[in-house]
């Protein structure tokens, strides 16, 4: 190789390769600190744009599970109520069948109208006061709950039908308790009610079982996309410190190289 005082090849070659080794290190302090292995597009193209699809899916699916604690607690709340009209619907069977005795005046049988209408009311309060999230649970309103994180309603929602309490108040009303015979027509009526608030009952335990299904689902399926998107773009520190303490070391042995090379321009003036 000629010696020159114009061009240093070995100078530039040198510089070249620490510029390259501190580029290395730089980058793997970025990892260290951010915890992504990923810090730019140039890292991993097709790794980066499989993470960013995952991330996008972990949030989907975080926001299914609190979709599906939503309609848990929607099905909590019109259950607490359906329950407490079960009761008033047992307590007014009780009245008619005492109604329907003759063994009762025509007074006595006043009293259980009256106490029939107050029940009445109670249950219209009820149906009324039913809510959730100012959305009417007593009036048998059809509510989708999305507890998948993909579009598809078929296989990613659940469909249920809140009790028509409402309804139940209003059936209630006609019932009349003034005569034995009106009493024993009220009874086939408050049967009628009582079927019909049990297969919602029954309807929306069902849709409880389902919608708790679906949450374990959706949590195993968060835990199994967070693991996968953390294999493509979580830092691996251990690789990451070996790699920076060999890039600390190629740093200091560059300088020291660049060093001599830029000393080798000083043994050329020794020739003239």
């Amino acid at each position: 190789m000629a010696i020159s005082l114009i061009s240093n090849s070995s100078s530039i070659r040198a510089a070249n390769t620490l510029r390259k080794t501190h580029q290395n290190a730089a980058q793997s302090m970025q990892r260290i600190s951010s915890g992504t292995r990923l810090i730019d597009a140039a890292s991993d193209a097709a790794g980066g744009s499989i993470a960013s699809k995952l991330k996008a899916r972990v949030g989907s699916t975080q926001q299914a599970i609190r979709n599906a604690n939503d309609g848990i607690s929607v099905l909590q709340t019109a259950e607490g109520s359906a329950k407490e009209v079960s009761k008033i619907l047992q307590r007014a069977r009780e009245l008619a069948v005492q109604a329907a005795s003759d063994t009762l005046t025509d007074d006595q049988r006043t009293y259980n109208s009256n106490e029939m209408k107050e029940l009445t009311v109670e249950v219209g309060r009820i149906a009324d006061s039913l809510e959730f999230n100012g959305q009417s649970l007593g009036s048998g309103s059809t509510l989708i709950v999305q507890v998948g994180a993909n579009s598809d309603t078929t296989s990613n929602a659940i469909k249920f039908r809140t009790m028509d309490l409402k309804a139940i108040a209003t059936a209630m009303k006609s019932i009349d308790l003034a005569s034995s015979s009106n009493a024993r027509a009220g009874l086939k009526a408050i049967d009628t009610q009582m079927d019909e608030l049990n297969t919602g009952r029954a309807s929306m335990g069902a849709n409880y079982n389902r919608m708790e299904s679906a949450l374990a689902n959706a949590s195993e399926n968060l835990l199994a996309i967070t693991a996968s998107a953390s294999r493509i773009s979580d830092t691996d520190y251990a690789h990451e410190s070996a790699q920076l303490t060999a890039h600390q070391i190629r740093i200091s042995a560059g300088a020291a190289a660049l060093g001599q090379a830029n000393q080798m321009a000083v043994s050329v003036m020794s020739l003239i």
